[in-house]
């Protein structure tokens, strides 16, 4: 299962969680729902806000069993002083459990997770099992702001029973936001929650620019004739809260010194910044035609959803990036063996259809093992770095990935033999005079579709052989 759409199944989960108003239920449900992605040994939340006893809430998956003990958690060791102070998760292995003194204790690997809410730790998470792919502990660390939520929402519905009404709308909405990846359909689906709620049809999200200016990025349909809409920092209401970092109300606008018109007909206007460390990244802009239609519960109810809507804007970055770095060859940045295989499936289907030529390059580093073997594997580390970057500068039209080791293949779509060759030639002599490869040079082994082959295969062994045999001839050189 992908990871989207396992946020989305844990999304749906979430109603049950957010309607408990017991503790203990609450902290059930999370660690069942946590044991439902990986195949852990064991789980446990300890939440460093109104707790005086020190209770540890624990779960076995495997005898599916739940309880509350007392904990021996040391707050400063540090272990859990990394965690904190760093907010961000940290994998233990068997030698370090010792230092810990906490969980099962049979499991190879504890996995820990601060519970963050815009930087404000409410509880650490515990997992443990044998071994934790990059996938699980992606996922793992992806929730760790949703159930920061949901703990700090446990702790109202234990104080202020008021507050159940308020979170029923919170959680409609945020179970929205949870579920969805796409920034877009995301922003889009925060506009009808506001509307649904609280009737607000004026609705938009300002980003601020690397220029120091406000945009108007996302707004609701009737309105997008001010998409693109620009405001100065300070300018404005919106300009003023994106300036301070501090939420601004206008009960009555045309009293209002800062307010600047836009849409006509606006009397109210509440603007709320979204901020990630304290650091402004834009600011939710609501609007209305009654004047003071902005209640003091609806303010706070908005306020929190900004913070939400924030962490949800943050985790679809997030996404986003983890979908574009899995792509990538992370020594070389590059794309990966996988990548680059789909990329070369993709355009030979491209090329059938249009009836269009493709040429791969294989490409092999020279006296690379006597490098590595002379200046060590931080070196050839080094080196293999450099050689990607000559790569990316020399070939500008086609796509590069990393084949494994000191293997690259290339691909290049309807491209001029004549400027085939020159590109090859120019990498080779680039890499033969760069002067801090220290002797290593290029083979290139060069095949075309449908000419050489019709399949992937096909094309990667004339090419792989190909490169062979420009490296038994002395090497720094391309064989087509």
């Amino acid at each position: 299962m992908q990871k989207d759409d396992i946020l989305r199944n844990i999304g749906n989960h979430l109603s049950s969680i957010y309607l408990l108003k017991d503790q203990y239920e609450i902290m059930k449900e999370i660690l069942i729902m946590l044991s439902k992605i990986t195949d852990c040994d064991y789980l446990s939340i300890f939440l460093l806000k109104n707790n005086p006893r020190k209770d540890l809430y624990e779960f076995f998956p495997l005898e599916n069993r739940f309880q509350v003990r007392k904990s021996d958690i040391n707050l400063h060791s540090e272990i859990i002083t990394e965690v904190l102070t760093k907010k961000t998760h940290l994998l233990l292995k068997e030698k370090d459990k010792i230092k810990l003194k906490e969980g099962a204790g049979n499991a190879s690997e504890i996995l820990i997770i601060p519970g963050s809410l815009l930087q404000d730790v409410q509880g650490l998470i515990f997992v443990e099992k044998g071994l934790f792919s990059q996938e699980e502990i992606s996922i793992l660390s992806s929730l760790s702001s949703i159930i920061a939520f949901i703990i700090l929402n446990s702790r109202h519905y234990k104080n202020l029973s008021d507050l159940v009404t308020q979170l029923r709308i919170s959680y409609e909405i945020s179970s929205s936001l949870i579920q969805e990846m796409n920034p877009d359909r995301l922003i889009e689906r925060i506009f009808k929650e506001i509307r649904t709620h609280f009737g607000y049809d004026i609705i938009g999200v300002f980003i601020l620019k690397d220029d120091g200016t406000l945009s108007l990025e996302y707004t609701v349909e009737e309105n997008s004739i001010f998409k693109g809409f620009k405001l100065g920092l300070g300018e404005g209401i919106i300009g003023y809260v994106a300036r301070t970092g501090e939420s601004y109300y206008a009960p009555d606008v045309r009293k209002d010194k800062y307010y600047i018109e836009g849409v006509k007909g606006i009397l109210s206007e509440f603007a709320i910044p979204l901020k990630i460390k304290d650091k402004v990244i834009g600011v939710l802009d609501i609007n209305s035609r009654k004047e003071d239609d902005f209640p003091d519960s609806t303010r706070k109810l908005l306020s929190s959803l900004a913070a939400l809507i924030t962490i949800s804007f943050e985790n679809a970055r997030l996404f986003e990036e983890t979908k574009r770095l899995s792509k990538i060859d992370m020594l070389t940045g590059v794309l990966n063996r996988r990548t680059i295989e789909i990329e070369i499936e993709r355009w030979i289907k491209r090329a059938k259809e249009e009836k269009k030529g493709l040429t791969i390059f294989f490409l092999d580093l020279d006296h690379f093992k006597e490098f590595n073997d002379r200046f060590g594997h931080q070196k050839g580390d080094e080196a293999l770095k450099i050689f990607s970057d000559n790569l990316k500068k020399t070939i500008k039209e086609g796509v590069c990935g990393r084949y494994g080791g000191d293997e690259f293949i290339c691909l290049f779509y309807d491209t001029e033999k004549e400027e085939i060759l020159r590109i090859g030639n120019e990498l080779i002599k680039r890499i033969e005079k760069n002067k801090k490869l220290k002797g290593i040079t290029l083979s290139i082994g060069i095949s075309s579709f449908p000419e050489d082959g019709k399949t992937m295969d096909e094309l990667i062994r004339v090419a792989d052989k190909r490169c062979y045999d420009a490296k038994r001839f002395g090497g720094n050189r391309l064989r087509e």
